[in-house]
């Protein structure tokens, strides 16, 4: 399913907890995996990680390079081949290019770094990896609700051509994983002729929902009027998803609709494991 995987780390329990949990929702089998960290000489992470003493970039390199090896080892405890790339410079553009280099076809990453030093990944690394990344990047939140193994994939469909290419990834982890597809869709409380459009969305699910089925697919789908962000995060718990697939836009980059325009508050708010699927690339 994913033959090349980029794990983007700090040494933090955020960071052993997102590789956890991306392997034991089996995102990562048969996965060559590279956990790649980058850190500064004033990098506030990096400079947790060492002795106030060990001020040399070599010591630095190195003691950042051990942090990381408490997400390698247990990785290759459980039979997977994994390495480990320390370099200077931005996470992000690290992260970027190194998903470009090593043909890269899932980033990992977890929502924050340390508590102590409240670096927030997702609002400054994980935001600009998912904004310019042409590879999926899988969020996984601090304190993330999950359980061994995919069981349902909660996918959010506008019906643009992003949407429609996040469901085409999340038809092939189904399959892989013997999940079942929810597809989702909401009618913004905002529309005065709501019930014509909830009408519609009805309809316009239960075909892709039939095609599905039809498919071979286990299926169901939630149409829903109110408010979005909410709705979004209480149907996802409803159906306990395992994991949600979502485009990181609309119907295009400039012209963003309800599924581009929640993406960054969807990451925010929600305790589940989120893939980005982005609509480039």
């Amino acid at each position: 399913m994913f033959s090349n995987v980029v794990i983007g780390a700090d040494g933090s329990e955020t960071s052993q907890d997102a590789a956890r949990i991306a392997r034991e929702l089996g995102l990562l089998k048969g996965s060559k995996i590279l956990v790649v960290g980058a850190f500064g000489e004033e990098d506030p992470i990096a400079l947790n990680m060492v002795a106030a003493d060990d001020a040399d970039a070599g010591g630095l390199e190195e003691r950042f390079r051990k942090g990381l090896e408490t997400i390698t080892d247990p990785l290759k405890e459980a039979g997977h081949s994994t390495t480990i790339k320390v370099a200077k410079g931005r996470p992000h553009e690290l992260l970027i290019k190194t998903s470009k280099s090593e043909n890269a076809d899932l980033l990992v990453m977890g929502r924050r770094g340390h508590g102590a030093v409240k670096h927030i990944l997702v609002g400054s690394v994980s935001s600009k990896v998912i904004e310019q990344s042409t590879k999926p990047v899988l969020i996984v939140p601090e304190e993330a609700q999950t359980e061994t193994g995919v069981k349902t994939l909660f996918v959010p469909v506008d019906f643009s051509p992003a949407s429609m290419k996040a469901l085409a990834l999340a038809k092939v982890m189904a399959k892989d994983l013997s999940a079942k597809i929810v597809l989702f869709n909401c009618v913004r409380a905002v529309y005065e002729n709501h019930e014509e459009r909830l009408g519609k969305a009805q309809a316009a699910l239960k075909t892709l929902t039939d095609q599905l089925t039809a498919e071979g697919f286990k299926c169901g789908s939630r149409v829903v009027h109110g408010t979005l962000l909410d709705c979004f995060v209480q149907e996802s718990d409803d159906v306990k998803a395992s994991l949600i697939v979502m485009s990181s836009h609309g119907r295009s980059g400039a012209r963003k609709v309800w599924l581009g325009s929640i993406a960054e508050s969807i990451l925010k708010k929600t305790s589940r494991p989120v893939l980005v699927v982005p609509a480039r690339g």
